[in-house]
């Protein structure tokens, strides 16, 4: 994430979050759309999702079709993301977007790099990360990643993964194996787990 470095100073605070938020979120003022509900011009925001548009974008397709973006005066363009795409923190940075999905480690490093984001919501309240596992070798708690090859994506999800050890006084003693966005490595157990997401994998 090199690439990142803001190169505009400190123009106007770019509004960067973890993840758009769900469409409550959004009806309650969390993003501070007016709430007044006034007939306004439509002003289009730029959305750039850091993966490809499924369901863990669920809230935002059903705003959009129940009009409660254009309620509040908005036009949504979403920029959909995925392993080839360029990361949203990135596009922000460089004026492409208004709004970006990223994860809380993109966001801090963007941030450590002179980036002037703003964190504004989270998609959800509890995090759908975790980790795959075959039945003849478990990994159902903490205690179980001791001593295991887990296939890891990035970097978000090994912090997540030594987080969890250190949260529960337990030894970071785990190898990381690099891996895409399939769990077939698992399956030909080139690892003990693989971390996914439960909204995708």
């Amino acid at each position: 994430m090199g690439n990142i470095k803001n190169k505009y100073g400190k123009l106007q605070k770019i509004i960067f979050t973890l993840a758009v938020t769900t469409f409550l979120s959004l009806q309650t003022g969390i993003l501070g759309f007016s709430q007044s509900g006034e007939a306004q011009a439509k002003e289009t925001v730029r959305v750039g999702m850091s993966w490809i548009p499924n369901v863990e974008y669920g809230g935002v397709w059903i705003a959009m079709e129940k009009g409660y973006f254009a309620d509040e005066g908005l036009s949504i363009k979403h920029f959909p993301g995925g392993p080839n795409a360029p990361k949203p923190p990135v596009t922000l940075a460089a004026g492409k977007i208004d709004i970006g999905y990223g994860s809380w480690y993109s966001f801090l490093d963007a941030v450590s790099r002179g980036n002037d984001f703003v964190l504004i919501a989270a998609t959800f309240a509890v995090s759908p990360l975790g980790i795959l596992s075959l039945g003849d070798n478990p990994i159902r708690k903490p205690a179980d990643i001791i001593g295991k090859k887990i296939l890891a994506q990035g970097a978000t999800e090994r912090k997540a993964i030594e987080a969890t050890l250190i949260l529960n006084n337990l030894p970071n003693n785990w190898k990381a194996v690099p891996a895409g966005y399939s769990p077939e490595p698992l399956l030909n157990k080139q690892g003990d787990g693989y971390t996914a997401f439960g909204t995708n994998q």
